[in-house]
């Protein structure tokens, strides 16, 4: 069974998983899986003062950051954040911002669509 969706970002979607969101109808899997890459190729990390020293942040995306006991948990968790924050745009209509032409509008549009 995949992780759920972390409550710290993800309140208002109890229950709610990326692979919820994901479906082998148009390649939706690959292009959010394309986005998490683009955006962890844009994520910049430092050591700060704290018991999880290691900090990662995307600055393209509003309010996604991660800390962890080393820099690859907090790589990893900064994936479930991404993912996290993906699903709670998709949630509310917001838009999705591209980073380096990479979009998930298609998907949004589509979830849109399929709720009318």
């Amino acid at each position: 069974m995949p992780d759920p969706v972390p409550e710290c970002i993800c309140g208002a979607v109890p229950n709610k998983t990326l692979q919820d969101w994901n479906s082998p109808i148009g390649g939706r899997e690959d292009m959010i899986l394309q986005y998490i890459e683009k955006a962890l190729s844009h994520a910049r990390y430092e050591i700060i003062e704290d018991k999880k020293p290691y900090y990662g942040e995307v600055p393209e995306l509003a309010g996604v950051w991660a800390n962890g006991l080393t820099l690859e948990e907090c790589r990893k968790n900064l994936v479930d954040v991404i993912e996290g924050w993906i699903i709670v745009r998709l949630r509310r209509g917001l838009p999705i911002p591209p980073i380096d032409n990479c979009t998930i509008d298609d998907l949004v549009r589509m979830e849109s669509s399929v709720e009318a």
